[in-house]
């Protein structure tokens, strides 16, 4: 139970934060969409003479600041999934060309280690 938090990078764990973060990316979008579709509900009413009018009260100002505040810490998590994900495909790139690197390092030891050996007949 102790060395879980040794498996922070385990693929498995990755997993789960990511779908965890695309919960949260999805939940927000539907209730993005919910606040909406609620202020164009309510966007026009009809009064006691039969008039259609807009309507501005104090509970559709309020929706309209909320919807404007999800929207915010809708993009700001999108932009925070980006980042990530940008990230790690930068790191992928780097770790990659080391590799490359690497590996042609050692294919020039082992080349300039070739030219210098002699082989000897009948040493075992």
């Amino acid at each position: 139970k102790n060395l879980i938090c040794f498996r922070y990078h385990a693929p498995e764990q990755i997993e789960k934060r990511l779908e965890d973060e695309m919960a949260k990316q999805e939940e927000m979008r539907r209730a993005v969409a919910d606040l909406e579709r609620e202020l164009m509900e309510t966007a026009v009413v009809q009064d006691e003479w039969g008039v259609m009018r807009k309507a501005e009260s104090s509970s559709r100002s309020k929706a309209k600041r909320k919807l404007e505040k999800l929207r915010k810490k809708a993009l700001q998590q999108k932009r925070k999934s980006e980042r990530g994900q940008k990230n790690a495909e930068r790191r992928k790139q780097l770790r990659e060309a080391r590799e490359k690197g690497r590996m042609e390092r050692y294919e020039a030891m082992k080349d300039a280690y070739k030219s210098k050996t002699v082989v000897v007949e009948g040493a075992n």
